[in-house]
């Protein structure tokens, strides 16, 4: 327990330098750093360190200093316009902020290397109480990383010199980068629930495992719905044997009296259950929808090879999917299925509507094709 308390505990603190950057990034305003050169007197050094620049600004400044001195020694006042360093400020800045983008999303590659070697170790527990930590930074970077970019465009639009030679800031590639780690982590996620079913918990630890099977469910119907077969090929064995061991553990005993709260222990032993056949059938529907069998394929292979393997299994399923959704009552994790069933409506909703357009399309062209041949026909009568 101790362990896994610390490697939680270590993992936190890589989240502060992301929220930390934004923060300071946010004070970082085009028109901040216009006020503070306005303050700064270029007869006096210190001045440059008493209006709050940062060290990549303060380098900019230092060489400009004796430049502008020496311009007000001989011209009697500064005749440098305040744009112009300004523009200097900026490209800095733009430096700062692709090397600093660079190291917050280096921060993921260094949790899965370590979550490898936990792994390794045999720490399965404090291995998964950092990717619950990683799964955390990557949705603060989702979230942050829209603003990064948008701060690079800002910066570029800010300024005035066309001719100053500026940074590549490819903020395209930031997001690509954030995607990239999501997939990772999604599939370490995945291979981490058999290790922990094959582990016992600890006593007062999380239960990673639940939260990893749900988290798998979720970027499994991510990849149904992105029509990505080989994310799906990876995460479904997983989420399948992870939901079926769940039900043997969750169901009540045979040998237990049938009463109220048995049928109540069977529906919530049933849900995962639930869940996976849901998301069976909605790869089985996308890939009739798109006509792209590669979706279903994997989905199919796993069950064949469950089936073939205890045949028993199909009655079974049948039987949990009777008893085990109640009628008078949501079901348990009935609304994580219902948000399932709003967005594949409306995804059949958008394709219904682009068949439609292309329907009425094909239908103009017809008739303005058939209006042409009329128009013809004419032409040659006379």
């Amino acid at each position: 327990m101790r362990d896994v308390g610390l490697a939680d505990a270590i993992c936190s603190l890589y989240l502060r330098p992301l929220l930390a950057y934004r923060t300071a990034l946010e004070k970082q305003t085009t028109d901040g750093t216009t006020e503070r050169l306005w303050r700064v007197r270029w007869l006096e050094h210190e001045s440059l360190y008493r209006n709050g620049f940062l060290g990549n600004e303060l380098r900019q400044l230092e060489w400009l200093f004796p430049r502008i001195e020496m311009e007000i020694g001989a011209e009697g006042s500064m005749q440098t316009p305040v744009w112009y360093c300004r523009d200097l400020l900026l490209k800095s800045q733009a430096d700062n902020l692709g090397q600093s983008v660079e190291a917050v999303l280096e921060i993921g590659s260094e949790l899965m290397a370590w979550s490898a070697r936990l792994v390794n170790a045999g720490r399965v527990w404090q291995s998964a109480a950092l990717l619950s930590r990683h799964l955390e930074y990557l949705s603060k970077l989702d979230y942050h990383v829209g603003y990064f970019a948008a701060r690079a465009e800002q910066l570029q639009s800010a300024k005035h010199l066309t001719d100053l030679p500026w940074p590549d800031l490819k903020a395209a590639s930031w997001a690509q980068a954030a995607s990239k780690q999501s997939e990772q982590l999604a599939r370490s996620i995945a291979q981490h629930i058999r290790l922990l079913s094959q582990s016992k918990r600890p006593e007062s630890v999380p239960d990673y495992r639940g939260q990893f099977i749900h988290t798998t469910g979720e970027n499994l119907f991510d990849a149904l719905l992105k029509r990505k077969p080989d994310e799906v090929a990876v995460l479904m064995p997983a989420y399948l044997t992870g939901n079926l061991s769940l039900f043997e553990e969750l169901r009540p005993s045979r040998t237990q009296t049938f009463d109220v709260f048995t049928e109540q222990s069977l529906q919530i032993a049933a849900a995962p259950v639930i869940d996976v056949l849901e998301l069976s059938g909605y790869a089985y529907l996308f890939a009739d929808l798109y006509q792209d069998h590669e979706i279903w394929t994997p989905v199919r292979s796993v069950w064949d090879t469950l089936l073939q393997a205890s045949p028993v299994t199909l009655k079974w399923l049948a039987a949990i999917m009777t008893a085990g959704i109640p009628r008078f009552q949501i079901p348990h994790r009935g609304l994580v299925r219902t948000n399932w069933s709003m967005r594949v409506q409306h995804e059949l909703n958008r394709a219904a509507q682009a068949q439609l357009v292309e329907f009425c399309q094909e239908s103009l062209y017809l008739r303005v094709d058939s209006s042409v041949c009329r128009s013809i026909r004419r032409l040659r009568c006379c």
